[in-house]
């Protein structure tokens, strides 16, 4: 459900690259996505920057590289199951 509420969004025109342990299950429920070769799906702050690069050599500003996440980080879970008393 969460895959598809992000997609109606849709802030980004496609193809759109999904990187992550989800990805390829991404990439089977939604025809907008792309998938990287296996050794590019676990995505790196240094990706970001290699990007950022990319867009400033073209001459662009480099805001395009902003992640969107499907679901809250494995942190920001254990710390709501916390909060919420539930761990």
């Amino acid at each position: 459900a969460g895959a598809r509420h992000a997609a109606q969004k849709r802030p980004y025109a496609p193809p759109v690259t999904a990187v992550g342990d989800g990805a390829a299950l991404a990439c089977q429920a939604l025809d907008m996505l792309r998938l990287p070769p296996e050794h590019r799906r676990m995505q790196r702050a240094s990706g970001v920057g290699l990007a950022a690069m990319a867009a400033m050599a073209r001459g662009e500003a480099p805001d395009g590289a902003i992640p969107h996440y499907l679901r809250l980080s494995q942190a920001e879970r254990e710390r709501l199951r916390r909060e919420n008393g539930k761990g």
